[in-house]
């Protein structure tokens, strides 16, 4: 290998995935990417981001965004969250299931560069895992009212929601643990279904992450998910629906 290697630099991720895009026919499949381009542009406008300054690895049905050095992690979370659910259900709300975009999302931080084809380095690789496993896969396909789900590395959740001074401690993200033997990877994550909707502002923070103060200031692009369903929980390994908050989960044999 010749040259020198690339320089990495740490950065935001968030890597993005479209439900069912497989399951189309071509016209769907066309129609799903140019909807998702919509979307993840309608979300940044929303949230007041420039997306334009984001370093992008389209997918077809996703895509890997790599956000500038220097993001405000916890401020540009807040903002993508409630700027996509706004995006989102205005997009979905007149359309019949068959064309709605319902999405999996994944972030986490770290080292990233530049390759040849694409974004190189392991956190990476860890979004992707975390955005593609089954048990983010199950809780998309089991709440079907929901327009998206997210699941946040622990070293993410930990600085950007545990301590952070936004928003985002009103979104109830629930603790799970994900095993994938095939490729050794073990990681504890933060799941939350876009149905659940966050708690009023100025609200207490939840128990599971002591010493939030609420925020009482209006951020960018901050609007509340218009839909609200039952709080979405996992136990044990099976999926349930009902006022549980902070469990853990435990899923082995993951994909």
């Amino acid at each position: 290998m010749g040259g020198r290697l690339p320089e990495r630099t740490r950065r935001l991720i968030i890597a993005t995935d479209a439900e069912a895009y497989s399951a189309r026919d071509y016209t769907g499949q066309v129609r799903l990417q140019e909807d998702l381009h919509r979307v993840l542009e309608e979300a940044c406008t929303n949230g007041g981001l420039d997306r334009a300054s984001w370093d992008l690895q389209e997918q077809g049905d996703g895509e890997i965004a790599v956000l500038p050095v220097g993001t405000p992690e916890d401020a540009t979370l807040s903002a993508f969250l409630d700027g996509l659910a706004q995006a989102l259900h205005h997009h979905n709300r007149p359309l019949n299931d068959a064309y709605r975009v319902r999405l999996r999302v994944a972030v986490h931080q770290g080292l990233v560069a530049d390759g040849r084809n694409g974004f190189v380095g392991a956190p990476v690789n860890e979004a992707c895992r975390l955005r593609d496993c089954d048990l983010v896969r199950d809780a998309l396909a089991d709440a079907p009212g929901a327009d998206f789900v997210t699941v946040l590395s622990r070293s993410l959740y930990e600085d950007a929601v545990a301590d952070g001074t936004v928003g985002l401690y009103r979104w109830p993200f629930k603790r799970v643990d994900i095993e994938i033997p095939a490729k050794a990877f073990r990681a504890e994550a933060w799941l939350c279904v876009s149905s659940d909707p966050p708690a009023p502002e100025g609200s207490a923070p939840p128990a599971d992450s002591p010493g939030k103060a609420p925020d009482t200031e209006a951020g960018p692009g901050r609007a509340a998910p218009p839909r609200s369903s039952p709080t979405f929980s996992v136990t044990g390994g099976d999926m349930t629906f009902g006022d549980h908050h902070g469990d853990k989960t435990s899923i082995n044999n993951i994909r």
